[in-house]
């Protein structure tokens, strides 16, 4: 059992260095679907180009199996050493894709070589043996680096840790196999006569079959990947997970195959038949989707499922329940196919070596033809209809091509059934984008695209709301007002800015608000074209961000644009990301906010935004580290004094700011100020938190976030199940603390004032949300006494005397509305609330 024991280290570290590459040349290449799909690609292509090398020379090699123990040694010392080398030769793209390609060259290798080791007549259980072995080893690699070593280590050990299990495997090998070693399988003891052996012309037929059966099931992959977007709350986490499952079915298909491959009386028949039922049942979680989601639903409100880790665990077992038919089905075909093409041959290692080959590189064409292609094409249920009839052509040219002999064609006739009876229910069932849709909520323009699914929908409250697979980006009636914000703000606070990058585009209200400065041009990175084309939807907020002269729109990857450019900006905005989604780390990453300082002009400033109910107080302390040891001087800001859309912003420069605010609002003449609470001097300078000492003291001790330490995407997934209320108060109670704290220097404060009131509306804000509506209102009045100008605490007052209204308790709107009078006699707004209050409660 070494071979298949050896084989396990070998897939483990093929998915597991493969894992770690793609999240690692993410912030080099870009987190687009394109440049992930080229590492994957590159990966896969040196897994065929081995196997296929390797295929030709393996009938030359004396002793395949030392010759294996070689490749697995010289491909763990590549990637032992990748990392160091990555590093001190600069790490661009193409080192880092010719460090993949390498050690995938070699561990393709190993198929022939192995495959080599097969007694003869037994190429189907040896073939299974190999990748049952090599898809267990591929699903522990994966769960390895995405739930244990890249979280708790970073990403460079998971290549180390990669490295080391086939230099452990090379060691094991070199004491344990000999040369003459070969597979230990049992040798089956056919029941009927085998076919007639192949000849080479018959296994190029195959091997061409094969090679479109590995594009097949690979498409099917991608668009269940693509399927399960709206499924799962997508995090670094799901994938490792699903990609688990697809290896799991496949080494069970695989399994099956040890013990009855070699005995199947029509293995060509067989293969075709095998072809058409998985790719009909690729459509089985398209068909199951509806009830999917509403399973997932009562599992949620089942205390048990309501973290992180019990969410995913039953998220993955009902995707498990759903794909496994199909792939093993996937797995099964391999062996079988082995059989196909070594039966007869004294060696297996040239004729496995090639349809492994084949198979990978129809992988290869697979996902960027699924991807890219077929589903902005067609649409995710369209293209699941075009894989499964190719895949009812391609087997049912095995079924024709198989040897005469006793047929069953009722048995035939049923199997070829399957893919239109399939499809024809698919017609006529819910498209997943409506499935996913909440009670209430309807669509108003749909995008499938290469990385997401995109809408517009109207919630039940009548908003517009954009959706990326089932993420909110902002949109309804308050994030409209801090969209708003987060574009003038940064605009407002700068002595005159000339040039300026926003980074994400979202709902366009950011980017049309900062548009407001008429000296100011922008151009803003979207790294998704669905959120472009879908922009427009939005032109009552943002004035139309597409046609406008000063505004140039780019689709790309914003990091990759901003590293790659030589423009310098006087302001660089990034806008709110979820933390916990794949490709997020690298914005918040050191190395991003140095790129970010070397693209600024003298006296520019970059702006980051980032959500308080979304990050632990722990996950807000990183940032702040991560973000102060790269600029000079750091300020942090917040959007709102407010719980309700509760985002903040570090600003980061190369000296301390000289605060013009009445000259930055005057900038702004012809925008309504006055409608997102920012036309007054007192109600912006409210929104600054702390200064460089503030923010240094609130990181102090945290870890840095970096490239290959990327703990805020590891650590965030579970606060997306945590109550955000739970998450925010910390954060508002840290914001409460840096604005008590001395500023430091010698005299006043010149903004004393304003930071009292803005601590003690906080203090209320907290309050609310903790459900304490008289701490609530104590604190809002001390905030009104303190400073009256300021604007926040008179909303807040006004607004919990409606919420009483609202809620049939004239009286206590009264009490309040009486105590705002007294300072606040002319409010045209209580008094209305007042006589309202007063007619309910006759």
């Amino acid at each position: 059992m070494w071979i298949p024991t050896l084989f396990f280290l070998t897939g483990m570290s093929a998915i597991a260095s493969e894992v770690c590459w793609v999240r690692l040349l993410q912030p080099v290449l870009g987190g687009t679907a394109e440049a992930t799909a080229a590492v994957i690609s590159v990966h896969l292509a040196g897994l065929a180009a081995g196997a296929y090398l390797l295929g030709l020379w393996s009938g030359r090699i004396s002793s395949p199996a030392r010759g294996f123990v070689l490749l697995q040694g010289v491909a763990g010392a590549i990637l032992l050493a990748s990392p160091s080398l990555f590093v001190a030769l600069g790490g661009g793209g193409s080192l880092g894709l010719v460090l993949l390609f390498l050690p995938a060259l070699l561990l393709g290798g190993t198929w022939p070589l192995l495959a080599a080791t097969i007694p003869s007549g037994a190429a189907g259980a040896g073939t299974g043996t190999l990748s049952l072995a090599h898809n267990l080893g591929g699903a522990a690699g994966g769960l390895s680096v995405g739930f244990l070593l890249m979280p708790a280590w970073g990403i460079s050990t998971g290549l180390i840790a990669s490295g080391g299990c086939l230099i452990l495997g090379a060691s094991a090998g070199l004491l344990f196999l000999r040369p003459e070693t070969q597979l230990t399988v049992r040798r089956p003891e056919l029941r009927v006569p085998a076919e007639t052996p192949v000849v080479p012309v018959i296994m190029g037929r195959w091997v061409i079959a094969y090679g479109l059966a590995g594009l097949l099931f690979l498409g099917i992959e991608i668009v269940w990947t693509r399927l399960f977007s709206l499924f799962f709350q997508n995090t670094v986490y799901s994938f490792a997970a699903v990609l688990a499952v697809y290896l799991i079915g496949a080494a069970v298909g695989a399994a099956m195959a040890t013990r009855s491959a070699d005995r199947i009386e029509r293995p060509a028949r067989l293969a075709g038949i095998i072809i058409i039922l998985a790719s009909s049942l690729g459509m089985i979680p398209f068909l199951a989707f509806g009830p999917l989601l509403r399973l997932q639903k009562a599992l949620r409100e089942i205390p048990t499922f309501d973290s992180h880790g019990p969410a995913l665990g039953a998220d993955v077992g009902m995707v498990a329940i759903l794909v496994l038919p199909a792939t093993i089905a996937m797995g099964y075909l391999f062996p079988l196919v082995g059989r196909i093409v070594g039966q007869g041959r004294s060696s297996l290692g040239a004729p496995v070596g090639r349809i492994y080959a084949a198979g990978t590189f129809g992988s290869v064409l697979g996902g960027p033809l699924a991807g890219f292609l077929l589903i902005p094409t067609l649409g995710i249920v369209r293209t699941i209809q075009f894989l499964a009839a190719l895949g009812w052509i391609i087997g049912t040219w095995g079924i024709a091509r198989a040897p005469a002999g006793r047929r069953r064609p009722a048995a035939t006739i049923l199997i070829l059934a399957v893919f239109p009876s399939l499809a024809l229910i698919l017609e006529v069932i819910p498209s997943p984008g409506e499935a996913a849709l909440l009670p209430g909520e309807t669509i108003i323009e749909y995008r499938e695209g290469r990385s997401a699914h995109a809408s517009v929908i109207r919630d039940a409250d009548g908003f517009r709301r954009l959706k990326v697979n089932r993420s909110y980006s902002m949109g309804g009636d308050l994030g409209v007002r801090v969209e708003k914000r987060q574009g003038i703000l940064p605009v407002l606070i700068h002595p005159g800015p000339r040039r300026a990058l926003v980074i994400g585009l979202g709902t366009g209200v950011t980017l049309g608000a900062a548009a407001g400065d008429p000296d100011l041009d922008l151009v803003c990175v979207e790294i998704l074209p669905e959120v472009i084309a879908l922009s427009d939807l939005f032109r009552d907020d943002h004035g139309g961000v597409a046609s406008h002269p000063r505004i140039r729109l780019i689709q790309a990857d914003g990091r990759t644009y901003l590293r790659e450019s030589s423009e310098k900006w006087d302001l660089i905005i990034s806008d709110l990301f979820f933390p916990w989604r794949p490709g997020v780390g690298p914005l918040y990453a050191r190395e991003h906010f140095e790129a970010a300082r070397g693209r600024l002009k003298p006296g520019g400033i970059y702006w980051q935004w980032f959500a308080l109910h979304q990050l632990t107080l722990g996950q807000v302390r990183i940032l702040c580290r991560t973000f102060g040891s790269v600029f000079p001087e750091v300020e942090l800001w917040i959007a709102e004094i407010s719980g309700e859309v509760p985002v903040a912003g570090l600003v980061g420069m190369e000296r301390p700011l000289d605060l013009e605010v009445a000259e930055g609002i005057s900038r702004f003449a012809g925008t309504d100020l006055e409608g997102v609470g920012l036309s007054a001097e007192v109600d912006v300078l409210a929104l600054r938190i702390c200064g460089t000492d503030g923010v240094r003291t609130l990181g102090r001790g945290a870890v840095l976030h970096t490239d290959d330490r990327p703990v805020i995407e590891f650590d965030s997934p579970s606060n997306f199940f945590a109550d955000p209320i739970v998450l925010l108060r910390p954060n508002l109670q840290a914001m409460i603390d840096l604005l008590e704290r001395p500023t430091g220097g010698v005299g006043v404060d010149p903004f004393g004032t304003i930071r009292e009131a803005a601590a003690w509306s906080l203090r209320g804000e907290v309050a609310r949300l903790g459900r304490e509506p008289v701490a609530e209102m104590q604190a809002q009045f001390r905030a009104m006494q303190i400073l009256p100008e300021l604007s926040r605490p008179r909303e807040a007052i006004l607004h919990r005397a409606r919420t009483y209204i609202s809620a049939s308790r004239p009286e206590s709107a009264l009490r309040i509305l009486q105590t705002y009078l007294e300072s606040t006699p002319d409010d045209a707004e209580a008094l209305r609330l007042q006589e309202e209050a007063s007619g309910e409660k006759r």
